[in-house]
């Protein structure tokens, strides 16, 4: 009996001291900033129409911010939030119908949109401080589309879902501190959009 009781004693405390560990780093709190560029295509619209761009902005500094639930040192579930910045576009074409030419603009501005990431994540260690990092995930999105035409300004809502993906480094400065560096692929309404971040994560 005594026996057993001492073997319970055991387990109990290296239950205790696992979880107390895995409670040390079981979350991970992450912000980043970065520069984001949609793939924009402006030459021709659906109805065949030249257009001339006047000015064309379709980069935007992102800002993200995450948490992650650590199953253990490789895999991972975050969520977080996404700012991808704002873009705009004004133009000029040479033709008569403008009001049908407006109304194809409202579509074809650059997107760059905001909101909320789901992903599972891989850390491929390849040292015991340097480990490559592999997301795939959701954004469900929402972007304001500004196009301009003849200093008549259009603005329309658009909004998504659409998968993610995201590669990166990441250098473990300490045990809960680290920085990493990401690139990531969106496709928002038929558009690409790259953005390349830098962050810092802290283990809690």
């Amino acid at each position: 009996m005594k026996k057993i009781m001492v073997t319970m004693s055991a387990m109990a405390i290296f239950v205790m001291s696992s979880t107390a560990v895995a409670n040390g780093t079981q979350w991970e709190l992450t912000l980043g900033v970065g520069h984001s560029t949609a793939d924009t295509q402006l030459s021709i619209t659906p109805s065949g129409e030249q257009l001339h761009i006047v000015s064309l902005d379709d980069s935007g500094i992102s800002i993200n911010t995450n948490i992650a639930y650590l199953f253990d040192k490789h895999w991972y579930v975050s969520a977080g939030y996404l700012d991808l910045g704002n873009a705009s576009v004004t133009l000029t074409a040479d033709t008569l119908q403008a009001g049908t030419l407006k109304q194809e603009l409202t579509n074809i501005g650059p997107v760059l949109g905001n909101g909320f990431t789901l992903s599972a994540g891989h850390k491929f260690w390849v040292s015991e401080n340097i480990a490559l990092d592999l997301q795939l995930g959701l954004f469900n999105w929402k972007a304001e589309l500004t196009s301009t035409f003849d200093n008549n300004t259009i603005a329309t809502d658009d909004t998504g879902t659409d998968l993610f993906l995201s590669v990166g480094a990441r250098y473990q400065v300490s045990e809960r501190w680290a920085i990493s560096t990401n690139w990531q692929r969106f496709q928002l309404s038929d558009t690409d959009v790259d953005n390349i971040n830098i962050a810092l994560s802290y283990a809690f």
